[in-house]
């Protein structure tokens, strides 16, 4: 559901960067339609940690739905901030290594941005961990919080990028209708 709120949120606010391409005064904010990544992956990846941070909260205290909400404010900020933050670096980063200069093929980059955005969500899940539990002041239990998260993270990225390709290559010619919303596909997976 998250993953599906951020690719459509990217999506919206690429659609608006290229309407105001001709609006006078905008021309510097509608160049970043050039590079989709630095919209893209910043907002999924925000989604998604808000996703993760929320249901990690609700789950660990399922009966008080008001304290959670009350609870989740500071984790929530730290997790946009950050997100955004540290998705536009990986989008800009993933923007360089798109170039056909590199070589790449499409499935390297795939697996290397199914792999960063992992990395990234585990790493603004476990900083908003320490703000909502009462393990967090054990360094021991949260270096091992956050390598776990690291790990699983890692772990889910790959076998999720795993999957999408293997549904890709099983199929021997992919559909028009599945070009449309392989990458929408490969987020929710």
């Amino acid at each position: 559901m998250t993953a599906l709120l951020g690719w459509s949120w990217s999506h919206i606010v690429i659609y608006f960067l290229e309407s105001i391409a001709e609006v006078p005064g905008w021309n510097i904010l509608s160049q970043l339609r050039q590079w989709p990544q630095i919209v893209l992956i910043p907002l999924i990846t925000v989604c998604l940690a808000v996703g993760m941070v929320l249901i990690e909260i609700f789950i660990s205290n399922p009966t008080r739905p008001g304290l959670n909400l009350k609870i989740a404010l500071k984790p929530l900020l730290l997790t946009i901030i950050i997100g955004l933050l540290v998705g536009i670096i990986v989008g800009g980063i993933l923007e360089f290594v798109y170039h056909p200069s590199w070589g790449l093929g499409g499935k390297t980059v795939r697996v290397f941005t199914w792999w960063t955005i992992g990395i990234t969500i585990s790493f603004i899940e476990s900083l908003a961990w320490k703000f909502h539990s009462m393990e967090a002041g054990d360094s021991r239990i949260r270096r091992m919080r956050q390598l776990t998260s690291l790990f699983g993270a890692t772990l889910s990225s790959l076998i999720a990028v795993g999957i999408f390709e293997w549904v890709r290559n099983s199929l021997d010619i992919i559909p028009q209708e599945f070009q449309y919303l392989e990458e929408l596909l490969g987020f929710c997976i």
